[in-house]
Protein backbone atom coordinates (compact mmCIF):
# COMPACT_ATOMS: atom_id res chain seq x y z
CA UNK A 1 0.00 0.00 0.00
CA UNK A 2 2.88 2.20 1.01
CA UNK A 3 4.44 1.69 -2.36
CA UNK A 4 1.08 2.45 -4.04
CA UNK A 5 0.69 5.75 -2.27
CA UNK A 6 4.61 6.80 -2.71
CA UNK A 7 4.09 6.07 -6.60
CA UNK A 8 1.45 8.16 -6.60
CA UNK A 9 2.48 11.23 -4.93
CA UNK A 10 6.31 10.92 -6.77
CA UNK A 11 5.69 8.49 -9.67
CA UNK A 12 6.85 11.88 -11.98
CA UNK A 13 9.92 12.25 -10.50
CA UNK A 14 11.04 8.16 -10.72
CA UNK A 15 9.79 8.79 -13.96
CA UNK A 16 11.95 11.48 -15.30
CA UNK A 17 15.07 9.92 -13.17
CA UNK A 18 14.00 7.37 -15.33
CA UNK A 19 14.30 8.69 -18.96
CA UNK A 20 17.50 10.82 -17.58
CA UNK A 21 19.60 7.53 -16.80
CA UNK A 22 18.08 5.76 -19.73
CA UNK A 23 18.98 8.62 -22.39
CA UNK A 24 22.16 8.17 -20.32
CA UNK A 25 23.00 4.51 -20.93
CA UNK A 26 21.37 4.30 -24.36
CA UNK A 27 24.08 6.87 -25.15
CA UNK A 28 26.94 4.96 -22.81
CA UNK A 29 26.34 1.65 -24.46
CA UNK A 30 26.45 3.08 -28.46
CA UNK A 31 29.50 5.01 -27.28
CA UNK A 32 31.14 2.09 -25.59
CA UNK A 33 30.40 0.15 -28.62
CA UNK A 34 32.06 3.09 -30.91
CA UNK A 35 34.99 2.47 -28.77
CA UNK A 36 35.77 -0.96 -29.14
CA UNK A 37 35.13 -0.68 -32.90
CA UNK A 38 37.25 2.35 -33.49
CA UNK A 39 39.82 0.22 -31.48
CA UNK A 40 39.47 -2.30 -33.38
CA UNK A 41 39.79 -0.51 -36.50
CA UNK A 42 42.08 1.72 -35.75
CA UNK A 43 44.65 -1.19 -34.89
CA UNK A 44 44.00 -2.60 -38.38
CA UNK A 45 44.93 1.22 -40.18
CA UNK A 46 47.25 1.09 -37.74
CA UNK A 47 48.72 -2.21 -39.14
CA UNK A 48 48.32 -1.01 -42.77
CA UNK A 49 49.58 2.28 -42.42
CA UNK A 50 53.15 1.55 -43.96
CA UNK A 51 51.49 -0.26 -47.15
CA UNK A 52 51.15 0.42 -50.72
CA UNK A 53 48.34 -0.75 -53.11
CA UNK A 54 49.24 -1.48 -56.52
CA UNK A 55 45.83 -3.00 -58.27
CA UNK A 56 46.75 -5.78 -61.42
CA UNK A 57 44.16 -5.88 -64.01
CA UNK A 58 43.81 -7.99 -67.18
CA UNK A 59 44.33 -6.51 -70.03
CA UNK A 60 41.58 -8.10 -72.26
CA UNK A 61 39.49 -5.29 -72.75
CA UNK A 62 38.13 -5.69 -76.26
CA UNK A 63 35.11 -8.31 -76.07
CA UNK A 64 36.01 -10.97 -79.21
CA UNK A 65 39.78 -10.83 -77.35
CA UNK A 66 38.65 -11.81 -73.87
CA UNK A 67 36.65 -14.60 -75.78
CA UNK A 68 39.00 -16.21 -77.58
CA UNK A 69 41.86 -15.99 -74.96
CA UNK A 70 39.34 -17.35 -71.94
CA UNK A 71 37.49 -20.35 -74.41
CA UNK A 72 41.05 -22.09 -74.72
CA UNK A 73 41.84 -24.22 -71.84
CA UNK A 74 45.38 -24.13 -72.12
CA UNK A 75 45.16 -20.47 -71.29
CA UNK A 76 43.41 -20.55 -68.78
CA UNK A 77 45.28 -23.26 -67.18
CA UNK A 78 47.98 -20.35 -67.28
CA UNK A 79 45.83 -17.92 -65.53
CA UNK A 80 45.24 -20.21 -62.80
CA UNK A 81 49.04 -20.81 -62.48
CA UNK A 82 49.69 -16.75 -62.44
CA UNK A 83 47.31 -16.18 -59.96
CA UNK A 84 48.58 -19.21 -58.03
CA UNK A 85 51.72 -17.91 -57.92
CA UNK A 86 50.68 -14.24 -57.02
CA UNK A 87 48.58 -15.87 -54.24
CA UNK A 88 51.48 -17.43 -52.79
CA UNK A 89 54.06 -14.82 -53.07
CA UNK A 90 56.38 -14.26 -50.24
CA UNK A 91 57.50 -10.34 -51.07
CA UNK A 92 53.73 -9.24 -51.11
CA UNK A 93 50.22 -9.96 -50.25
CA UNK A 94 47.87 -10.66 -53.27
CA UNK A 95 44.27 -9.67 -51.99
CA UNK A 96 41.38 -10.69 -54.48
CA UNK A 97 37.99 -9.22 -54.35
CA UNK A 98 35.24 -9.26 -56.56
CA UNK A 99 31.30 -8.25 -56.50
CA UNK A 100 30.39 -11.04 -59.13
CA UNK A 101 26.66 -10.94 -57.44
CA UNK A 102 25.12 -14.89 -56.62
CA UNK A 103 21.48 -15.66 -57.68
CA UNK A 104 19.11 -16.58 -55.03
CA UNK A 105 16.27 -18.37 -56.23
CA UNK A 106 12.63 -16.89 -54.43
CA UNK A 107 14.39 -14.68 -52.32
CA UNK A 108 11.61 -12.24 -49.99
CA UNK A 109 13.77 -9.91 -48.60
CA UNK A 110 15.28 -8.93 -52.06
CA UNK A 111 14.65 -5.90 -52.50
CA UNK A 112 17.07 -4.85 -49.30
CA UNK A 113 20.19 -7.03 -50.67
CA UNK A 114 19.90 -6.37 -54.59
CA UNK A 115 22.91 -6.34 -56.74
CA UNK A 116 23.35 -2.77 -58.31
CA UNK A 117 25.88 -3.01 -61.01
CA UNK A 118 26.62 1.14 -60.67
CA UNK A 119 26.70 1.06 -56.96
CA UNK A 120 24.55 4.17 -57.56
CA UNK A 121 21.43 2.71 -55.72
CA UNK A 122 19.18 3.46 -58.31
CA UNK A 123 19.27 0.17 -60.36
CA UNK A 124 16.04 -0.56 -61.72
CA UNK A 125 14.88 -3.89 -60.37
CA UNK A 126 14.02 -5.51 -63.10
CA UNK A 127 17.37 -5.37 -63.75
CA UNK A 128 18.62 -7.44 -60.55
CA UNK A 129 16.32 -10.49 -61.02
CA UNK A 130 15.38 -12.96 -63.28
CA UNK A 131 13.32 -16.17 -64.12
CA UNK A 132 13.54 -19.53 -65.12
CA UNK A 133 10.90 -22.51 -65.12
CA UNK A 134 8.61 -19.85 -63.34
CA UNK A 135 11.15 -19.52 -60.89
CA UNK A 136 12.48 -15.78 -60.00
CA UNK A 137 16.03 -15.53 -59.31
CA UNK A 138 17.52 -12.64 -57.49
CA UNK A 139 20.59 -11.02 -57.98
CA UNK A 140 22.15 -10.21 -54.61
CA UNK A 141 25.20 -8.01 -53.54
CA UNK A 142 28.03 -10.40 -53.08
CA UNK A 143 31.97 -9.68 -52.19
CA UNK A 144 33.54 -12.89 -53.43
CA UNK A 145 37.54 -13.06 -51.77
CA UNK A 146 40.58 -14.57 -51.24
CA UNK A 147 42.09 -15.68 -48.00
CA UNK A 148 44.62 -13.27 -48.18
CA UNK A 149 42.26 -10.26 -48.60
CA UNK A 150 39.84 -11.92 -45.35
CA UNK A 151 42.97 -11.94 -43.24
CA UNK A 152 44.17 -8.75 -44.26
CA UNK A 153 40.66 -6.68 -43.55
CA UNK A 154 40.43 -9.37 -40.67
CA UNK A 155 36.77 -9.51 -41.08
CA UNK A 156 35.99 -12.31 -38.84
CA UNK A 157 37.38 -15.28 -36.51
CA UNK A 158 40.14 -17.19 -38.79
CA UNK A 159 38.25 -20.44 -37.27
CA UNK A 160 34.99 -19.54 -38.97
CA UNK A 161 36.08 -20.95 -42.16
CA UNK A 162 38.17 -24.21 -42.97
CA UNK A 163 40.12 -22.69 -45.84
CA UNK A 164 42.35 -25.62 -47.00
CA UNK A 165 38.61 -27.65 -46.88
CA UNK A 166 36.63 -25.34 -49.44
CA UNK A 167 35.52 -27.07 -52.67
CA UNK A 168 33.06 -25.55 -55.11
CA UNK A 169 32.26 -29.79 -55.43
CA UNK A 170 31.49 -29.63 -51.79
CA UNK A 171 27.29 -30.55 -50.93
CA UNK A 172 27.46 -27.68 -48.86
CA UNK A 173 29.74 -24.79 -49.58
CA UNK A 174 30.18 -22.04 -46.41
CA UNK A 175 29.67 -18.20 -46.85
CA UNK A 176 29.47 -15.39 -44.25
CA UNK A 177 26.43 -12.55 -44.21
CA UNK A 178 26.91 -9.09 -43.39
CA UNK A 179 24.94 -8.14 -40.31
CA UNK A 180 21.96 -7.11 -42.01
CA UNK A 181 20.97 -10.34 -42.94
CA UNK A 182 20.44 -11.47 -39.38
CA UNK A 183 17.15 -11.30 -39.73
CA UNK A 184 16.02 -13.01 -42.85
CA UNK A 185 18.80 -16.23 -42.09
CA UNK A 186 20.49 -17.70 -39.17
CA UNK A 187 23.33 -19.95 -38.50
CA UNK A 188 23.31 -23.52 -40.07
CA UNK A 189 20.22 -22.01 -43.05
CA UNK A 190 21.28 -23.60 -46.12
CA UNK A 191 20.52 -21.43 -49.50
CA UNK A 192 19.84 -22.72 -52.93
CA UNK A 193 21.48 -20.53 -55.02
CA UNK A 194 23.94 -20.14 -58.00
CA UNK A 195 26.91 -18.48 -59.03
CA UNK A 196 27.68 -17.85 -62.64
CA UNK A 197 26.04 -21.07 -64.35
CA UNK A 198 26.72 -23.37 -61.27
CA UNK A 199 24.39 -23.92 -58.52
CA UNK A 200 25.09 -23.89 -54.83
CA UNK A 201 24.04 -24.79 -51.73
CA UNK A 202 25.15 -22.22 -50.07
CA UNK A 203 25.82 -22.75 -45.73
CA UNK A 204 25.92 -19.84 -43.43
CA UNK A 205 28.51 -20.21 -40.99
CA UNK A 206 28.90 -16.76 -39.22
CA UNK A 207 27.80 -12.96 -39.64
CA UNK A 208 30.18 -10.25 -39.59
CA UNK A 209 30.26 -7.27 -37.27
CA UNK A 210 28.03 -4.46 -37.98
CA UNK A 211 30.08 -1.74 -40.01
CA UNK A 212 32.39 -4.32 -41.41
CA UNK A 213 34.62 -2.40 -43.94
CA UNK A 214 36.96 -3.24 -46.92
CA UNK A 215 38.74 -1.15 -49.70
CA UNK A 216 37.39 -1.74 -52.75
CA UNK A 217 37.71 0.41 -55.81
CA UNK A 218 39.23 3.53 -54.46
CA UNK A 219 36.41 3.63 -51.24
CA UNK A 220 37.80 2.40 -47.89
CA UNK A 221 34.39 2.67 -46.49
CA UNK A 222 33.47 -0.01 -48.62
CA UNK A 223 30.56 -1.70 -46.02
CA UNK A 224 30.23 -5.07 -46.12
CA UNK A 225 26.49 -5.31 -43.87
CA UNK A 226 24.17 -5.65 -47.24
CA UNK A 227 26.64 -8.32 -48.27
CA UNK A 228 26.85 -11.94 -48.99
CA UNK A 229 30.57 -12.95 -48.44
CA UNK A 230 31.78 -15.72 -51.01
CA UNK A 231 35.37 -17.39 -49.82
CA UNK A 232 37.39 -18.32 -52.68
CA UNK A 233 39.08 -21.62 -52.50
CA UNK A 234 43.03 -21.90 -51.85
CA UNK A 235 42.96 -23.95 -55.21
CA UNK A 236 41.33 -21.92 -57.67
CA UNK A 237 39.46 -24.61 -60.02
CA UNK A 238 40.17 -28.49 -59.04
CA UNK A 239 38.61 -29.31 -62.70
CA UNK A 240 38.04 -28.01 -65.59
CA UNK A 241 34.41 -28.40 -66.88
CA UNK A 242 32.90 -28.76 -70.71
CA UNK A 243 31.64 -25.37 -71.02
CA UNK A 244 34.11 -23.62 -69.43
CA UNK A 245 32.22 -20.40 -68.55
CA UNK A 246 32.12 -20.66 -64.61
CA UNK A 247 36.17 -21.09 -64.99
CA UNK A 248 36.19 -18.44 -67.36
CA UNK A 249 34.62 -15.79 -65.16
CA UNK A 250 36.22 -16.99 -61.62
CA UNK A 251 39.68 -17.27 -63.12
CA UNK A 252 39.58 -13.61 -64.75
CA UNK A 253 38.20 -12.34 -61.42
CA UNK A 254 40.98 -13.99 -59.41
CA UNK A 255 43.45 -12.47 -61.59
CA UNK A 256 42.21 -9.00 -60.78
CA UNK A 257 43.77 -8.09 -57.74
CA UNK A 258 45.60 -6.24 -55.40
CA UNK A 259 49.03 -6.22 -54.27
CA UNK A 260 49.94 -4.83 -50.63
CA UNK A 261 53.62 -4.22 -50.13
CA UNK A 262 55.94 -2.30 -49.08
CA UNK A 263 58.17 -2.01 -52.03
CA UNK A 264 58.66 0.65 -54.38
CA UNK A 265 56.28 0.04 -57.63
CA UNK A 266 59.05 -0.69 -59.90
CA UNK A 267 60.19 -3.62 -57.55
CA UNK A 268 56.85 -4.96 -57.44
CA UNK A 269 56.44 -4.43 -61.59
CA UNK A 270 59.81 -6.52 -61.72
CA UNK A 271 58.44 -9.28 -59.37
CA UNK A 272 55.33 -9.86 -61.12
CA UNK A 273 57.10 -9.98 -63.69
CA UNK A 274 59.03 -13.09 -63.26
CA UNK A 275 55.28 -14.84 -61.81
CA UNK A 276 54.33 -13.87 -65.52
CA UNK A 277 57.08 -15.52 -67.36
CA UNK A 278 56.83 -18.96 -65.02
CA UNK A 279 53.31 -18.93 -65.68
CA UNK A 280 53.33 -18.13 -69.37
CA UNK A 281 50.64 -15.63 -68.57
CA UNK A 282 51.57 -11.78 -69.86
CA UNK A 283 47.71 -10.05 -70.25
CA UNK A 284 48.21 -7.82 -67.59
CA UNK A 285 48.66 -4.12 -66.50
CA UNK A 286 49.18 -2.43 -63.06
CA UNK A 287 47.53 0.88 -61.50
CA UNK A 288 49.47 2.27 -58.59
CA UNK A 289 46.59 3.20 -56.32
CA UNK A 290 47.71 5.97 -53.79
CA UNK A 291 44.24 6.97 -52.92
CA UNK A 292 44.74 3.68 -50.57
CA UNK A 293 47.38 4.84 -48.40
CA UNK A 294 45.92 8.46 -48.21
CA UNK A 295 42.34 7.32 -47.06
CA UNK A 296 43.98 5.13 -44.72
CA UNK A 297 45.94 7.40 -42.66
CA UNK A 298 42.90 10.44 -43.24
CA UNK A 299 40.66 7.94 -41.49
CA UNK A 300 43.10 6.89 -38.36
CA UNK A 301 43.08 10.83 -37.82
CA UNK A 302 39.05 10.90 -38.13
CA UNK A 303 39.10 8.32 -35.61
CA UNK A 304 41.27 9.78 -33.39
CA UNK A 305 40.03 13.20 -33.48
CA UNK A 306 36.44 11.82 -33.04
CA UNK A 307 36.91 9.91 -30.15
CA UNK A 308 38.28 12.87 -27.86
CA UNK A 309 34.79 14.42 -28.98
CA UNK A 310 32.60 11.71 -28.09
CA UNK A 311 34.42 11.39 -24.80
CA UNK A 312 34.12 15.02 -23.71
CA UNK A 313 30.30 15.04 -25.05
CA UNK A 314 30.18 11.36 -22.43
CA UNK A 315 31.62 13.41 -19.77
CA UNK A 316 29.35 16.38 -20.11
CA UNK A 317 26.39 14.10 -20.89
CA UNK A 318 27.06 11.94 -17.54
CA UNK A 319 27.63 15.23 -15.63
CA UNK A 320 24.54 17.14 -16.54
CA UNK A 321 22.42 13.69 -15.50
CA UNK A 322 23.55 13.25 -11.94
CA UNK A 323 23.22 17.01 -11.35
CA UNK A 324 19.33 16.53 -12.45
CA UNK A 325 19.25 13.19 -10.89
CA UNK A 326 20.93 14.51 -7.56
CA UNK A 327 18.49 17.67 -7.08
CA UNK A 328 15.39 14.73 -8.34
CA UNK A 329 16.93 13.05 -5.30
CA UNK A 330 17.15 16.10 -2.88
CA UNK A 331 13.13 16.28 -3.97
CA UNK A 332 12.36 12.95 -3.39
CA UNK A 333 13.89 13.12 -0.21
CA UNK A 334 12.23 16.28 1.41
CA UNK A 335 9.08 14.75 0.15
CA UNK A 336 9.54 11.48 2.04
CA UNK A 337 11.19 12.60 4.52
CA UNK A 338 8.22 13.08 7.18
CA UNK A 339 7.26 9.51 6.41
CA UNK A 340 10.90 8.43 7.76
CA UNK A 341 10.36 10.57 10.66
CA UNK A 342 7.11 8.60 11.41
CA UNK A 343 8.33 5.03 11.15
CA UNK A 344 11.55 5.99 13.02
CA UNK A 345 9.37 7.16 15.60
CA UNK A 346 7.15 4.18 15.85
CA UNK A 347 9.60 1.71 16.49
CA UNK A 348 11.84 0.97 13.30
CA UNK A 349 15.14 -0.43 13.60
CA UNK A 350 17.73 2.09 11.93
CA UNK A 351 19.14 -0.36 9.29
CA UNK A 352 15.18 -0.92 8.53
CA UNK A 353 15.14 2.77 7.74
CA UNK A 354 18.44 2.75 6.07
CA UNK A 355 16.95 0.15 3.67
CA UNK A 356 13.76 1.84 3.20
CA UNK A 357 15.20 5.13 1.38
CA UNK A 358 17.83 3.73 -0.18
CA UNK A 359 15.35 1.93 -2.50
CA UNK A 360 13.43 4.79 -2.44
CA UNK A 361 16.73 5.97 -3.94
CA UNK A 362 17.09 3.64 -6.66
CA UNK A 363 13.51 2.46 -7.93
CA UNK A 364 13.84 3.19 -11.52
CA UNK A 365 16.93 1.90 -11.55
CA UNK A 366 15.98 -1.75 -11.75
CA UNK A 367 14.24 -1.06 -15.45
CA UNK A 368 17.10 0.51 -16.11
CA UNK A 369 18.84 -2.98 -17.44
CA UNK A 370 16.19 -4.57 -19.41
CA UNK A 371 15.92 -0.42 -21.32
CA UNK A 372 19.05 -0.42 -22.35
CA UNK A 373 19.80 -4.24 -23.24
CA UNK A 374 16.69 -3.92 -25.70
CA UNK A 375 18.38 -0.42 -27.09
CA UNK A 376 21.39 -2.20 -27.67
CA UNK A 377 19.94 -5.63 -29.21
CA UNK A 378 17.59 -2.93 -31.55
CA UNK A 379 20.99 -1.42 -32.34
CA UNK A 380 22.34 -4.85 -33.01
CA UNK A 381 25.49 -3.55 -30.77
CA UNK A 382 25.76 -6.55 -28.30
CA UNK A 383 29.23 -8.15 -27.27
CA UNK A 384 30.72 -9.25 -24.43
CA UNK A 385 33.14 -6.10 -24.05
CA UNK A 386 30.16 -3.29 -23.96
CA UNK A 387 28.21 -4.93 -21.92
CA UNK A 388 30.72 -5.34 -18.85
CA UNK A 389 31.98 -2.32 -20.07
CA UNK A 390 28.25 -0.71 -19.45
CA UNK A 391 27.47 -2.95 -16.46
CA UNK A 392 30.80 -1.27 -14.71
CA UNK A 393 29.03 1.92 -15.40
CA UNK A 394 26.02 0.82 -14.55
CA UNK A 395 26.84 -0.29 -10.59
CA UNK A 396 29.50 2.95 -10.37
CA UNK A 397 25.54 5.03 -11.11
CA UNK A 398 23.60 3.40 -8.47
CA UNK A 399 26.79 3.48 -5.70
CA UNK A 400 26.90 7.25 -7.03
CA UNK A 401 22.91 7.94 -6.69
CA UNK A 402 23.17 5.85 -3.00
CA UNK A 403 25.58 8.01 -2.11
CA UNK A 404 24.32 11.27 -2.57
CA UNK A 405 21.32 9.87 -1.46
CA UNK A 406 22.22 8.61 2.04
CA UNK A 407 23.94 11.79 2.29
CA UNK A 408 21.47 13.77 2.32
CA UNK A 409 19.71 11.49 4.96
CA UNK A 410 22.89 11.54 7.36
CA UNK A 411 22.80 15.74 6.94
CA UNK A 412 19.11 15.60 7.23
CA UNK A 413 19.51 13.63 10.50
CA UNK A 414 22.02 15.25 12.27
CA UNK A 415 19.92 18.41 12.01
CA UNK A 416 17.60 16.97 13.18
CA UNK A 417 19.23 15.91 16.23
CA UNK A 418 20.64 19.10 16.88
CA UNK A 419 17.85 20.81 16.22
CA UNK A 420 15.99 18.15 19.32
Amino acid sequence: MEFYHNFKENGWIYVVKLMIASCLFCFLYTTVGYFFESQRLNERYQSQSEDTLIRVIDNLVDGNDFYAYSTNSDNLIKVQNFYTLLNQHQEFNYLTLTTQPIAIPNFSDANNFRYDANGDGFIDEDESKFSEADIEFSLIKTLALNHNAFTYYQLAEEELLNWSDLDYESEFYPIILGSNYADSYALGDVIDARYVNKEFQLEVVGFLPSATSVFYQGNIDFYLDDYLVFPYPQTPIAHMSEDLLFERIILFNLVNGDIITTHEFDEVVNLVHQVGKQSGFHEYTFIDVPSFYIQNNNLRIALSENSVLIMTLSSLFALFALLITTYLNFLLYKRRYQLYLIHYVSGESWRNLQRRFMFDGIYECLALPVIVLGFGLSQKIFNLPVIIVVFSLFIAWIATNLCIYCYQFTESNKKGTRND
